[in-house]
């Protein structure tokens, strides 16, 4: 791009979506006492923490998102030992155990083979019961790294949390110093129109798909707008606009060609079940390993410390499910109890125990953008860097977990230290 460079001077950074690797970053942020700098997150839904997610309905709460996370890096595991409230933090004993699609259930002791040991170890870490969640809700992680640290000592800091902000488009604002070294400024445009600020670096914690959307609509080019005070300037900069109009296109083609699976996560509690009679103890959740089986994961929600399902003596089970053939028919609202039955029947087939038990609670919701199928390629990410956007989350790191989520935040964070 003809000698041009771009300073790194970053005072005034807007986080797009309230996922868990932004509210990662602005807790990192936030506890930092020796940066100069303002956070603006913007959030399209009126709940943060996307598919760190709490569901509350008809006096039940149950996670529906992703139900647990684990401490394989040491960055994670101090955050939240060290840095957040442990007082609701709950460790799950029980394992998470495997099953194929013949309903056949493997622990490690009749593992068929080394694939199926390398993918029970990635599920129960070679740490002893290592997989961790909140007493009142997964999504009490997203609330505690917003609200912690509480007192910000640091005078040259804020933050701000604007709700209901649906981002449209970004519009590009270039800076040139006496050298004409360039410095990429964006401002962010809701889809009212309406100007949201001013950014030196914007981060997207959203889907790419989402992303692209936003790069569709945007505009790139300023350079009519530069009135330059020589023609040596000026034939410098001749075809900057057009470049960049073609290298934000096969951005937004890169972003737009990244797939992602929808899931299912129903609900369901049965009544006048003990857990630890029903179950004889033998695991958390079930995982299924060969792509074959409508359920894909089960979860206890009574291994999470639930006291009020105790209570109310019921179990209540997690079931995700991919979209398929049939359920890419169906509509959630008008099709519940088709869906229901359809994974009932399914469930009755991998726990038998539960064929003829009273169901006393049922609740379905889908998840558009759960698990991405592909990486972003690494050349796309610098060069979005290079022009101060930064894309973090799970269109990253390729997985939909809550720890690798995170880790791209440590990542960013590390490198905004760097300058």
């Amino acid at each position: 791009m003809q000698n041009i460079t771009s300073t790194n001077i970053i005072k005034n950074i807007g986080l797009v979506g309230a996922g868990i690797s932004n509210l990662t970053l602005l807790h990192l942020l936030k506890k930092n006492p020796n940066i100069k700098m303002k956070i603006t997150l913007f959030e399209r839904s009126k709940v943060i923490g996307g598919r760190v997610a709490t569901r509350k309905r008809e006096n039940y709460f149950y996670d529906n998102g992703a139900n647990y996370f684990d401490f394989k890096d040491k960055r994670i595991e101090n955050l939240i030992l060290n840095e957040l409230p442990s007082d609701k933090l709950f460790q799950i004993e029980k394992p998470i155990l495997l099953f194929n699609h013949k309903n056949e259930i493997f622990s490690n002791e009749n593992l068929p083979d080394s694939n199926h040991e390398k993918i029970y170890n990635h599920f129960n870490s070679q740490v002893k019961n290592n997989n961790f969640t909140y007493s009142n809700g997964i999504r009490n992680l997203a609330e505690l790294l917003i609200k912690y640290p509480k007192d910000i000592k640091n005078p040259d800091f804020s933050y701000d949390l604007k709700l209901s902000k649906n981002i449209f488009k970004i519009q590009s604002k270039f800076n040139f110093d006496e050298n004409y070294k360039l410095n990429y400024k964006w401002d962010l445009i809701s889809e009212d129109d309406e100007f949201l600020g001013h950014f030196d670096k914007i981060v997207f914690g959203t889907p790419s798909l989402n992303i692209a959307r936003v790069i569709d609509k945007s505009d790139f080019s300023v350079m009519k707008k530069i009135n330059f005070h020589d023609k040596t300037s000026s034939e410098k900069f001749k075809n900057f606009d057009k470049k960049e109009g073609e290298l934000f296109e096969n951005i937004k083609k890169d972003l737009s060609m990244c797939s992602y699976r929808k899931v299912y996560s129903m609900a369901i509690a049965y009544e006048n079940l003990n857990s630890e009679n029903f179950f004889k103890n033998e695991f958390f959740g079930l995982v299924n390993v060969d792509n074959k089986h409508l359920i894909s994961t089960v979860f206890i929600e009574n291994e999470k410390n639930r006291e009020y399902l105790k209570n109310k003596n019921q179990i209540m089970l997690i079931v995700q499910f991919k979209e398929n053939e049939i359920t890419k028919k169906l509509n959630i609202e008008n099709d519940k109890n088709f869906i229901y039955d359809m994974v009932k029947e399914n469930l009755e087939k991998l726990i038998p125990q539960l064929k003829n038990k009273k169901i006393v609670y049922q609740d379905v919701k889908s998840w558009g953008f759960s698990f991405p199928d592909n990486i972003i390629n690494e050349n796309l990410l610098k060069a979005l860097s290079e022009r101060n956007i930064e894309i973090i989350g799970d269109s990253v790191c390729g997985i939909g977990k809550i720890d690798k989520a995170m880790l791209t935040a440590f990542d960013l964070y590390e490198k905004l230290m760097k300058f």
